[in-house]
């Protein structure tokens, strides 16, 4: 069996946000979290006994159309859970499980982190999402080396917190109150989703529609145009290779079928 999939000239969200050159305004940082859990929570529900849970959340693994919209993709170790959001084991999760990479160990939750062999469940890719709000915020690498990753694995095993100074400098680059108030947001999030005790985060179907709610409530033209000038940016200066904005080398006479989640879910 084979997957064809539409072609996405966006690169990823890990070189977006390590490309130093564009200035990611949070209103833009909204967006991407809002996709991003609109899609975690259309899997998460799409089947009413049996959910996906996605096991690998990270920001190489969600892809960017040429207008900053995200599509989350490679499942290759997702699994299916049955009734009460614990995982069966897969054919592919079985794969990425022989070959030690059957998840990315910067962004698991500290159940996981303890005890990789544990079933995947839902509140996992809660506390996935959570670390990708950080990175979001942060706007650099949660580990630059092995011993910073061996400390943060540590760190999380025993419940500590991050370190939320970089947060802190990201407020004061924008002092813009609109800017504030979303930078507030999505960190209170963070935090929530992050929580020690998995039956303490929330469902990401909750998360979704807060993070709906709260995007609506900004005024569209405005955001809307400073969006434009980001995009425009990017097409002009050709930051990198993946941002280059080609074109497929053919381009086939039919559309790829998407059944998942319209524009979020690849």
């Amino acid at each position: 069996m084979a997957l064809v999939l539409k072609y996405e000239p966006g690169g990823n969200l890990k070189q977006l946000i390590q490309n130093r050159k564009i200035n990611l305004f949070p209103f833009l940082l909204l967006r991407i979290a809002n996709e991003l859990a609109s899609a975690i929570a259309f899997i998460h529900d799409l089947f009413f006994d049996q959910p996906i849970v996605h096991g690998d959340l990270k920001p190489e693994n969600v892809l960017l159309t040429s207008d900053i919209h995200c599509l989350l993709a490679d499942f290759g170790c997702s699994e299916i859970s049955i009734h009460t959001g614990v995982t069966t084991p897969t054919v592919s999760s079985a794969k990425c499980q022989r070959k030690n990479k059957a998840f990315t160990e910067i962004y698991a939750a500290p159940e996981r982190l303890k005890d990789p062999s544990v079933p995947l469940r839902k509140s996992q890719d809660t506390y996935s999402f959570g670390m990708l709000l950080y990175m979001l915020l942060t706007q650099k690498p949660i580990c630059r080396n092995e011993e910073e990753l061996n400390v943060l694995k540590e760190n999380i095993k025993e419940g500590k917190t991050l370190n939320t100074e970089a947060i802190e400098f990201m407020k004061e680059r924008f002092s813009n109150a609109e800017d504030q108030r979303i930078i507030s947001f999505l960190t209170e999030r963070m935090h929530k989703c992050r929580m020690y005790n998995p039956n303490e985060r929330p469902k990401m179907n909750v998360v979704s529609d807060q993070l709906q709610n709260f995007f609506s409530s900004f005024d569209a033209d405005y955001c809307g145009c400073k969006l434009d000038q980001v995009i425009e940016k990017l097409k002009a200066k050709s930051i990198s290779k993946s941002w280059q904005f080609t074109e497929p080398l053919e381009q086939k006479s039919f559309e790829p079928q998407n059944y998942t989640s319209g524009k979020f879910v690849l």
